[in-house]
Formats: C-alpha cells, structure tokens, sequence
C-alpha cells in the first residue's frame, strides 16, 4: 500500500510489446496491462479492484487478447 492507495499486481512485465491503460489516471483508478504478441503476462492495478481480478482470470486462461478489447471501456473484461 502506497499512501492511501492499493497496488496490486499480477504477472511478470518484463519483456512486454505493448501496455494499454484502462481507467482513469487522475482519479488514480485505473490498471496497466502488459502484452506479449497479443497475450495479457501482466496487470498492474491501481483502486480498479474489478478490473484486476478478472485480469487475473485472463491471465490464467492465457486467450488472445487485442490491445483494443482491453482499451474499450464498453467491453467488460469479464466478458473476455
């Protein structure tokens, strides 16, 4: 915990080929996921307790995942 703040983390960043934010960054609720050829290794989340977890579960499924389904807020994650 940072301050007042949770980060929570999942999977291993390094060596990945894209980042996408998802949320909103000055209400610092908001996650970053990494990507390595269109699979999600990692997510890093900020207040967006939701959105982590069903990272997670992205996560464990391993799918093909495109940097714009993670980007568009109309698709939820859990739906992936």
């Amino acid at each position: 915990m940072q301050a007042d703040k949770v980060l929570w983390i999942a999977g291993l960043a390094c060596g990945v080929d894209t980042t996408v934010v998802r949320g909103d960054v000055d209400s610092q609720r908001f996650s970053v996921f990494g990507l390595r050829q269109d699979r999600l290794v990692a997510v890093e989340s900020v207040g967006s307790s939701g959105d982590h977890m069903a990272a997670r579960r992205l996560l464990a499924d391993g799918k093909e995942i495109t940097p714009g389904m993670i980007a568009d807020p109309r698709i939820s994650l859990r739906d992936l």
